[in-house]
């Protein structure tokens, strides 16, 4: 017989045993869930000490790479990457970061290539077990290890030193630039060489065809920049290419081969090889400066060649004068001294219209026209880019060839030259070699429109409008006072740098 409190007694007896099944069950699973979890968060920290480690192994590999350019010696440069190493490591893993212990650092730097250095950062540590030791694992051991390459670099460093520099007082400042871009790398393993210009050129410091010390001593790199005397013209076209024959010499296809070009202005200098003026002379050229005196006109005008010494071809620099529109020299193209001042005009002029210097003389009295081409064979003439002036006038011998008499047609000339000189450099039309070359410029203060595009043009960079995506890119960096000339060379070194990793 059924009571009032016999269905709760007997529901209450029937939980019973699914109480102790509960119990049973939470207790199988806290044995594996509490595991679990624990496994869990210990993972997620070695995850995160793991992560972090081979943050700190990579950092610490680049940043001593890069650090193999200080120093004086080889021993000098593999000890800046290690200390380099190894304040990168403490910086991005101190010691017992996330409670791990027993860190410890190897830093090694090896030749691992042709002029190619490796440094290897071994970094190792035991992550603490906070579960895991619950089930005999007190730590966890985990090692990074991070590499990075350096490879030595071929820089040619051409440096424009004419007379606007130093009027602008930007003489000082480009000096001081170029000794810091200089310093950024490594003696005894980077080649870097020297070559200034103005309307002619100097091989200050050729690039050796060894690795050797050009950062200290007399006629080092640095003396030879403070040496340097700012005056003349701007002979573009015939420096960059003086700049690659020095890469050509070394000729080195596998290294990162680089010229730095720096100019103030535009090109208004070009060196030919002229043809002597024997034709004969019936009418004048044509001229854009102050009439000619009557003892010019006649040498201009004469049926018969000037009265020069010798009838040979003559080879040197001519310059504009914008104030004048007058074209004059002959000038020699090859500096012989450091400092390198103005050139003297050529021992062969006796008797010569071009023995007058400065702005009166009047070169097409003897050389009737502009070559087409320089002495080292980049066009002057580009239908694409700037118009140069031909001769027009009836009756001239010399009818359809270059005008050499004209301050537009010359500087045009000078700015084709110099884009043809970097396009044939680029495609390494004369080495022996694959010598893929890369050419970074600097452009010092009020260049204009016209000259960002020139560099733009001889760095191949995307702003050219006649960029080669199947070339090296380069980089323009302009630097509109010379003050800021120290971060655009900085900046140029930095990018050398970068790339040679």
């Amino acid at each position: 017989m059924r009571g009032p409190f016999t269905e709760g007694w007997n529901s209450q007896a029937k939980l019973r045993p699914r109480r102790g099944i509960a119990v049973a069950i939470t207790a199988g699973m806290l044995t594996f869930v509490v595991p679990a979890v624990g496994l869990a968060i210990d993972a997620s920290l070695i995850y995160g000490i793991r992560a972090r480690l081979s943050l700190a192994a990579d950092a610490a590999a680049l940043a001593a790479a890069r650090s193999l350019s200080n120093g004086l010696t080889l021993a000098e440069q593999e000890a800046a990457a290690v200390a380099t190493a190894n304040r990168f490591v403490n910086a991005n893993f101190p010691d017992g970061y996330l409670y791990s212990t027993g860190r410890t650092v190897s830093v090694s730097v090896a030749e691992t290539g042709a002029r190619t250095r490796t440094v290897t950062v071994d970094l190792s540590v035991r992550a603490p077990s906070y579960f895991l030791r619950y089930l005999g694992r007190e730590s966890t051991p985990l090692r990074a290890i991070g590499r990075a390459s350096r490879r030595d670099v071929n820089v040619m460093m051409v440096l424009d030193r004419s007379g606007s520099l130093q009027s602008a007082g930007a003489c000082t400042p480009m000096k001081n630039a170029a000794t810091a871009f200089v310093r950024k790398f490594a003696n005894f393993r980077d080649r870097v060489g020297l070559l200034t210009y103005g309307g002619d050129f100097r091989v200050d410091f050729p690039l050796q065809s060894t690795p050797g010390n050009f950062l200290t001593g007399p006629n080092s790199i640095p003396d030879l920049i403070s040496r340097i005397h700012c005056v003349g013209a701007t002979n573009s076209s015939q420096a960059l290419w003086q700049g690659y024959e020095q890469l050509k010499r070394i000729n080195e296809p596998g290294s990162l081969n680089v010229i730095l070009f720096f100019t103030d202005g535009q090109p208004n200098t070009l060196t030919f090889n002229f043809t002597a003026a024997n034709a004969l002379r019936t009418v004048a050229r044509g001229y854009t400066g102050p009439p000619p005196t009557a003892a010019q006109t006649s040498q201009i005008t004469a049926t018969s060649r000037t009265p020069c010494a010798t009838t040979t071809n003559k080879v040197g620099w001519v310059q504009y004068h914008s104030s004048s529109g007058r074209t004059h020299g002959l000038y020699r193209h090859v500096a012989t001294s450091m400092p390198a001042g103005n050139s003297p005009l050529i021992s062969d002029r006796h008797g010569c219209v071009f023995n007058m210097s400065g702005g009166t003389t009047f070169i097409y009295g003897d050389f009737g026209f502009m070559p087409p081409q320089d002495i080292y064979g980049n066009s002057v003439v580009d239908p694409t880019y700037k118009p140069v002036l031909t001769i027009t006038q009836s009756g001239s011998p010399d009818l359809g060839r270059l005008r050499i008499d004209h301050a537009l047609s010359m500087e045009n000339a000078g700015i084709n030259a110099t884009n043809h000189a970097a396009r044939r450099i680029r495609n390494n039309e004369t080495a022996s070699t694959a010598l893929d070359t890369v050419i970074y410029s600097i452009g010092l203060g009020g260049v204009g429109e016209a000259e960002d595009e020139l560099l733009n043009r001889v760095s191949n960079t995307k702003a050219s409008p006649i960029y080669d995506p199947s070339r090296p890119d380069g980089l323009y960096v302009y630097a509109p006072t010379p003050a800021q000339l120290n971060e655009a060379f900085a900046r140029i070194a930095g990018e050398i740098l970068r790339i040679s990793r």
